[in-house]
């Protein structure tokens, strides 16, 4: 089996000699990285990244070419190993609409960083997905008594309405304002609207409505 690994080397010259050249050449695994030696320049930072594939270990060397007046140096390295994913990423709409949501309301969590399903160990904090052709958001819950959020404020962002997989969604007890947008009542899998405890005005639609009176919809 071949892995494919990202490496960083960082170089940065810090002591000057005068009228000496530091001129290096980088191998990895026995090839050559660059296409020609670089010269190394007293205080002017670089780092070099090749993306390498391979089946076993990663072996580096640092060589004085041909014409340098001074050993190699090495400030510092990273090596990242890639890790395949066994799912599909979420869904490029889910992905677009939890992020307009995360910046409207300025949502600040650390976790709400990276992939919002994935990997299911770290799912974003008051998200549930579905994994099956690829990752859907399909439950929102975010609550003001979660010391981790601060409450939500303004109007319901339509953003939501663009999570089309939704099947709950819970903002209750913020301090969310307006009217309940209508695009959420053309969210056929949606089956919990949850906004109590908020300051919501205006009517609110027709269609909803109807749902939670046929039992299809839970609305509060």
């Amino acid at each position: 089996m071949h892995f494919e690994y990202c490496v960083y080397f960082h170089f940065a010259v810090i002591q000057l000699v005068p009228g000496q050249r530091r001129i290096i050449n980088i191998t990895v695994n026995g090839e050559s990285i660059l296409s020609k030696p670089i010269t190394l320049e007293y205080l002017k930072p670089l780092t070099i990244s090749p993306n390498i594939t391979t089946r076993g270990n990663v072996k580096f060397n640092i060589t004085p070419a041909v014409g340098s007046d001074l050993l190699p140096i090495l400030n510092a390295f990273e090596i990242y190993k890639f890790i395949p994913q066994p799912y599909l990423p979420t869904d490029t709409g889910d992905d677009d609409a939890i992020l307009e949501i995360r910046d409207t309301y300025g949502i600040s969590r650390i976790d709400w960083q990276g992939d919002p399903c994935l990997p299911r160990f770290l799912v974003w904090n008051g998200l549930n997905c579905r994994n099956d052709i690829g990752a859907r958001i399909i439950s929102v819950r975010v609550l003001s008594w979660d010391p981790s959020y601060n409450k939500l404020t303004g109007e319901i962002s339509s953003s939501f309405s663009r999570l089309s997989e939704l099947e709950s969604l819970d903002l209750s007890f913020n301090d969310l304002t307006g009217p309940v947008p209508e695009s959420l009542a053309q969210l056929q899998s949606l089956r919990i609207l949850n906004l109590i405890g908020n300051k919501i005005q205006g009517p609110v639609s027709n269609l909803l409505i109807e749902k939670s009176k046929n039992g299809s919809l839970i609305l509060n």
